[in-house]
């Protein structure tokens, strides 16, 4: 089992260990209890927050493009913060194992610390898989967990400027990913390790148009819940990226599925019997597709193989946490169990994804041993 698997399990045990019936709450946001701003958001490269899978409390720490800590802040709030996303206004974290929500606005470097119920009847700090951002809309799930009807998430969403304004609509399964085409949401579920499905919801009537399971034979599932192997080739299709995380027999995919019927057109199978699909990302006429055994494949859009390239995705106590991309390079943050004697607990390294050459390498210190870390690149 790979250091990114074992990583992924241990977050996924806690979790499940604590999942339980929900108590009756209301959806109001709770007051922000610890807001903080950051003055340095405009020199800021990398945004690293770190967490822990089970206690809470957070940091978020800013770096130059050099590697130089600009800023760092902490927060009693936020455990396991496993999801990121940003547009040109914010960069939102979210808590795997509560609903704590931190938005940075990238203006202002103003950070605000949020928390969010669903609307089941009976609910707790059920936690949030993912949080995404795309064209004007800002979403996220709720991970409600077991009811009378099987296990249910909520769907939420609203405009960016209007975030009082949230919608629920409630699925079935666990919520892993979502995409916006044409004004409608597609959203990918996980029922029980047993199916995946695609949902189309209309947010305009906050109403389910189509759902469809995806043949993936019981065993093929995205690689550690990453939101990011559920990506838009075009408007017509979506690009799925799954392994055998069942059997870990079979060799990893990439179903290419139409926006229209959601039927698989094409299976797409990577000969590299030791490549498990971590992500998708479209480039221009590129697709990038990493794996947690160190090596990235480069194919076209008609997903004809171009080039690979091997890069360090963490070895015995270091552990590869995220991956980000920006013009012609990829970025991969890797964190050791334990910190150095300096206070270093992790690295961003950047890796030109034409030649596959390591670029630069950045320090990310710490003065406390977190056990999980999620970056972002800022765009500004």
């Amino acid at each position: 089992m790979t250091n990114f698997k074992i990583g992924i399990f241990v977050i996924c045990f806690f979790f499940l260990m604590t999942a339980c019936d929900l108590a009756s709450v209301n959806n109001d946001e709770k007051k922000p209890s610890n807001n903080t701003k950051v003055n340095s958001i405009k020199s800021a490269k990398y945004v690293v927050g770190f967490s822990n899978i089970e206690g809470p409390g957070s940091e978020f720490s800013f770096y130059s493009e050099t590697g130089k800590k600009l800023d760092s802040t902490t927060s009693k709030h936020g455990i396991n913060l496993i999801m990121s996303t940003q547009n040109k206004n914010n960069l939102y974290f979210n808590s795997n194992r509560n609903n704590d929500f931190f938005k940075v606005n990238l203006k202002s470097g103003e950070i605000k610390e949020s928390n969010e119920k669903s609307k089941s009847s009976s609910t707790e700090d059920e936690g949030s898989f993912f949080i995404e951002t795309s064209e004007d809309y800002v979403f996220h799930d709720i991970n409600v967990g077991y009811t009378e009807k099987g296990y249910e998430s909520e769907f939420v969403y609203w405009k960016e400027e209007q975030p009082k304004n949230k919608t629920h609509i409630i699925l079935n399964g666990m919520i892993n990913s979502a995409r916006v085409i044409k004004d409608k949401f597609y959203i990918l579920t996980n029922n029980d390790d047993e199916y995946l499905s695609i949902y189309i919801v209309d947010p305009q009537k906050n109403k389910i148009i189509k759902e469809k399971k995806i043949p993936n034979h019981g065993v093929f599932f995205i690689e550690g819940n990453e939101k990011d192997a559920f990506q838009i080739l075009d408007n017509k299709t979506l690009a799925l990226a799954v392994a055998d995380n069942i059997n870990q027999q079979d060799n990893s995919r990439v179903l290419l599925i139409n926006t229209s019927d959601l039927k698989v057109k094409k299976e797409i199978i990577i000969e590299d019997k030791d490549f498990t699909p971590l992500q998708i990302k479209v480039m221009g006429n590129q697709v990038i597709v990493p794996s947690n055994n160190g090596k990235t494949i480069i194919y076209d859009k008609d997903f004809k193989q171009k080039k690979s390239f091997k890069f360090d995705a963490g070895h015995k106590n270091i552990l590869l946490q995220n991956i980000q991309f920006s013009d012609d390079q990829m970025h991969v943050l890797t964190k050791r169990y334990t910190k150095t004697k300096n206070d270093v607990i992790g690295n961003i390294t950047t890796y030109n994804l034409q030649t596959g050459k390591r670029l630069s390498d950045v320090e990310i210190k710490s003065n406390k041993d977190w056990e999980y870390a999620r970056f972002e690149l800022l765009k500004n």
